[in-house]
């Protein structure tokens, strides 16, 4: 209690009270003793201090700090300890202080006795022991992500966790998956077999949340605060994960897709990537498979001011502190790239990206099939440049497409049906002589950039029209001359019909063109393979030159099966099984003449359903202030059907399409915009969406795949300018259903 001070007594005086004195029991002096005041105002605990306030004339009870040790009063617990004022039980047992396998506590005559049941159970948040039933301890373990209280057993990992980690059953690094009261849930190996630094999860995780440059733009950081998950630099090998103090190049990720949104036609992409402004020494290396330092993308300065003429590889690192790279036509798809810091040192960055279209009109605008693939398109919108230049003479018969006669002899192009082993047209007959160089006829321009001696097959097979392939080496001066080291195909299995080529060639650059026979133009299906020369089939996996799409003989999709699409491995289609014959392959690539959707996979051959209208409807005309009243008009498409491709007729007439807004509504209520106020002073909208015509946007035709499309279509025209007017001829629309 708080000292008092008593006054001088007198008749009628008393002491002064304080807070901590109890109050005078009478007014008369003198008065009995002062009573306890904070110290018996409240029931002490072991888990508060008291205090007396002397300057606010209170009391004062603070709890103790958490985890302050106290005695709860009961024999059976030990470890009690203060929580928020209160003394809380420990849970341990005070009997199984020395044998965790004694047990029986007696509260109330505080006494130990008997054995704990046989079994495993959890000691405490950290231990688990097992009992023999006799008082026997046979094992006592330090868990070392905790003990879980509910199944009375050591987690196998930090509950609700992933893990990277290697794995000896499937012999790959992995990624262990563990659910919330830390059990195994599953194990998935990593795609680039590969842990990020800390080993949280797997690399291509690192990869597909990197920063996205789709659209774009520039980027800047600093690589101090990234790790050297990729080993080696543009000359592979060496130790990954290593500080800069160790000799370390930590790189920041970064990725990028190119898609124009049109599944049934192929794009293709200059991207200029260049880190001007950055404070280091930086590198730059781009590639299709997250994270490779063996496979960054074979390509080529096809379109630089000097035509480049050597192959070479997407890899960078010049020394001084801007790196640049152009690369030249890349086909659409999704790539993953890295800012790399020089070895034993890391700083700040600034990396830029542009994108332009390659057009595929000549040699400076061809597309890259290094990596070979499925490419689409149509040849009618493109421009007559080239015609093969080799010929031969032959002495009979009278071809249209040929020089001559002179003398007798037809000078006609080498296009010879021995230029793929599988021609079953016969050699030396009017299928080759009569062959077409490509003259008249519009063409489509590709380029091959191979850093090593290679097999190449090119098939047009499913284009709709005749074609002419024909393949031509660089010269000194990019395409044109066109080299020594050239071969032609006009017609392989029937006349008038599909080209297909089967060669090895040198490593260097070569050109591939896609042209037309006596002026014929088109829609194309170009497939490309390489490999290095007659190697597949030899049980070898050989990097950049082959995949499980190109070479399913050697290389395995090491997820092709599991349900999930993998793009980047060169999965096209996955229904959740690794057999071929049912319309996705062994390789998770779609069968000829199938399509499929969806993950899994939905696979079949496909049927049509169609629908058409002639509407001849005035659009009404937009309003001083924007948009005016819609135009709805609708069509019906018969019978149950999965949409798995979807193509659009218009035939619409304005004299300002720039005016024009047009939005397609499928039967589920789902919308893609057509065409969204762009082509400016264009007349009309005359053609087939996604073939001659693009879909603007938000949304694109493939939103409708997987989607119901029997019922009710619904096309909405608007016109949001005033003056111009037009009118809705008719439209239709085509699907493709499972």
């Amino acid at each position: 209690m708080c000292p008092t001070s008593n006054p001088a007594p007198g008749p009628t005086a008393r002491p002064a009270t304080t807070g901590c004195s109890a109050p005078w029991a009478t007014t008369a002096w003198p008065a009995p003793a002062p009573a306890a005041g904070c110290a018996t105002a409240t029931t002490p605990t072991p888990c508060t201090l008291d205090a007396c306030d002397e300057q606010n004339d209170r009391c004062t009870h603070s709890n103790r700090p958490n985890g302050f040790g106290c005695e709860d009063g009961l024999f059976c617990t030990s470890g009690d300890s203060c929580q928020n004022g209160a003394c809380v039980s420990g849970t341990q047992n005070t009997c199984t202080v020395s044998n965790p396998c004694t047990s029986n506590c007696d509260e109330v005559n505080d006494t130990c006795g008997g054995c704990v049941p046989a079994g495993t159970r959890c000691l405490n948040s950290v231990q688990q022991v097992t009992c023999d039933g006799s008082c026997g301890m046979t094992e006592l373990i330090i868990c070392p992500y905790g003990c879980n209280a509910t199944r009375q057993r050591c987690n196998e990992c930090a509950p609700s966790s992933v893990e990277c980690r290697g794995d000896a059953e499937q012999l790959c690094n992995a990624e262990f998956t563990f659910s919330a009261d830390g059990r195994l849930l599953s194990v998935v190996c990593c795609a680039t077999n590969r842990c990020i630094c800390d080993r949280s999860v797997c690399l291509e995780d690192e990869c597909f949340g990197a920063p996205d440059l789709s659209a774009g733009g520039t980027l800047t950081g600093t690589t101090c605060d990234d790790f050297d998950h990729i080993p080696g630099d543009c000359n592979p090998g060496g130790t990954a994960c290593r500080t800069p103090a160790q000799g370390g190049a930590p790189e920041q990720m970064f990725q990028f897709t190119l898609d124009d949104g049109n599944p049934s036609r192929s794009f293709f992409y200059t991207v200029a990537l260049d880190t001007a402004g950055s404070a280091i020494d930086t590198g730059l290396r781009v590639s299709r498979v997250c994270c490779s330092e063996t496979q960054p993308i074979p390509f080529t300065g096809v379109c630089d001011a000097t035509p480049a003429t050597s192959p070479r590889t997407a890899c960078s690192q010049q020394p001084t502190l801007r790196d640049s790279l152009r690369l030249c036509g890349l086909p659409e798809g999704t790539y993953y790239g890295s800012v790399e810091s020089p070895a034993s040192a890391c700083g700040s960055f600034s990396l830029s990206l542009a994108r332009s279209p390659s057009g595929l009109d000549t040699a400076p605008f061809a597309g890259n099939v290094s990596q070979g693939g499925l490419f689409r398109g149509n040849t009618c919108s493109l421009i007559d440049n080239y015609a093969f230049p080799d010929e031969w003479t032959w002495a009979s018969g009278n071809c249209g497409n040929c020089r001559g006669p002179v003398g007798g002899l037809h000078y006609c192009p080498a296009c010879s049906v021995t230029a793929a082993s599988d021609c079953t047209l016969s050699s030396n007959g009017v299928d080759e002589h009569c062959a077409y160089s490509g003259a008249g006829s519009k063409d489509a321009v590709f380029y091959l950039a191979l850093s090593q001696d290679s097999g190449v097959d090119i098939s047009t097979a499913g284009s709709n029209f005749d074609t002419v392939l024909y393949v031509m080496q660089t010269g000194p001066n990019g395409a044109l001359p066109p080299g020594l080291r050239r071969i032609c195909n006009d017609d392989c299995w029937t006349s008038d019909g599909p080209s297909h080529i089967q060669t090895s060639l040198p490593a260097g650059v070569y050109y591939v063109y896609l042209d037309g026979a006596g002026g014929a133009c088109g829609d194309y299906v170009l497939r490309v393979i390489v490999s290095p020369a007659a190697t597949c089939g030899d049980n070898l996996c050989e990097g950049q030159y082959e995949s499980c799409l190109t070479c399913p003989l050697d290389c395995f999709c090491p997820h092709c099966g599991d349900g999930i699409i993998q793009t980047f491995e060169g999965e096209r289609c996955d229904d959740h099984n690794g057999a071929g014959g049912d319309c996705c392959g062994s390789n998770c690539v779609e069968e000829a003449g199938c399509a499929c959707y969806g993950e899994p996979s939905t696979c079949g051959v496909p049927f049509t359903r169609d629908g058409s209208h002639t509407c001849n409807c005035a659009i009404p005309d937009g309003t001083n202030t924007g948009c005016g009243v819609s135009l709805v008009d609708t069509l019906s498409i018969a019978g149950a059907c999965t949409v798995v491709g979807v193509t659009v007729d218009m035939n619409l007439t304005h004299p300002y399409v720039g005016d024009l807004m047009l939005v397609l509504r499928g039967p589920d209520g789902t919308e893609v915009t057509l065409h969204n106020r762009s082509g400016g002073d264009t007349d009309n909208l005359v053609g087939s969406y996604e073939q001659t015509l693009t879909a603007d946007g938000p949304g694109r035709l493939s939103d409708f795949v997987g989607r119901p499309g029997g019922g009710t279509w619904t096309l909405t025209a608007t016109d949001c300018s005033r003056t111009d007017t037009g009118i809705l001829n008719s439209w239709a629309v085509h699907l493709q259903c499972l």
